[in-house]
């Protein structure tokens, strides 16, 4: 049998050149690189990661009522002080019965929401029946928790009406995962919970759901230099998901907070001497 000589392919062979070329030494000589010279190498790579985090910040919430599920979003995509854009669409159709929120990075989000909607389409094709809000979420857990430390920027709520009547799980990109009736999550999350938490019942009829969630989002986006936009409200019921408003946050502080004329206390006006 005819061998191949492939000892020009070795990497170790030695190279032609001039006993005393410097280049030639530093090409024959194996690639290697310098670590940090830092005696708590965990705490450098932390730092690190956190000097270039990208700052971000957004208001989502949703909540459960007696009606279904109520969602709300602003819709300002922001890194730092830079506001990038003022309409980004933050909630998500996963199909005609769940919907997801989006914070943290845009792409992650977008792109895991599409990828579960895939999923559940699948599992609807597979079983003849819809998947369950806990399934989809529990779905969309276990795929974040096997890409954690990767990178992955996902703070999402995926709501719906299924079989058992609505759901509310929260997922982040940690693996972690949350069942609850109220959730806010992003940089105007704690403005949100104070209007939230004060006025929330879980007998209001939808008209006065969807006015505490637009209400909601108007004081995070008042208050958090990262939220702004459009306000939009969602509700999911036992029919699907309708999109119910979309407000600029600009037109509703004037509808919270109406400009009243100034009252004048006395006005002078000439006299005329006969």
């Amino acid at each position: 049998m005819m061998k191949i000589d492939l000892s020009g392919l070795d990497p170790a062979a030695p190279i032609r050149g001039y006993k005393d070329d410097e280049l030639t030494d530093e090409i024959s000589d194996i690639p290697s690189f310098q670590l940090p010279s830092h005696v708590d190498f965990d705490g450098f790579q932390k730092a690190a990661v956190q000097m270039v985090k990208p700052a971000k910040g957004t208001t989502t919430l949703a909540f459960i009522f007696k009606g279904g599920v109520m969602v709300a979003a602003d819709s300002r995509a922001s890194m730092g002080g830079y506001i990038s854009s003022q309409s980004v669409k933050k909630i998500i159709e996963i199909n005609p019965y769940m919907l997801g929120t989006m914070a943290g990075g845009a792409a992650d989000c977008q792109f895991w929401h599409r990828n579960l909607g895939i999923k559940c389409r699948l599992h609807e094709l597979a079983n003849k029946r819809r998947i369950s809000v806990a399934g989809a979420s529990k779905m969309l857990a276990n795929i974040l928790y096997s890409y954690r430390g990767m990178g992955l920027s996902v703070g999402t709520m995926i709501a719906g009406w299924d079989e058992q009547g609505p759901g509310l799980y929260y997922v982040d990109s940690e693996g972690g995962r949350l069942k609850g009736t109220r959730f806010s999550v992003g940089s105007g999350s704690p403005y949100a919970y104070g209007v939230l938490d004060s006025g929330y019942r879980f007998d209001m009829s939808v008209e006065e759901a969807a006015e505490l969630a637009r209400r909601s989002i108007y004081h995070a986006t008042f208050r958090d230099g990262a939220s702004g936009g459009v306000a939009s409200v969602y509700h999911v019921g036992p029919v699907g998901w309708k999109k119910l408003s979309g407000d600029d946050v600009g037109e509703l502080h004037y509808h919270y907070y109406p400009v009243e004329p100034a009252t004048v206390e006395q006005e002078m006006a000439d006299i005329h001497v006969a």
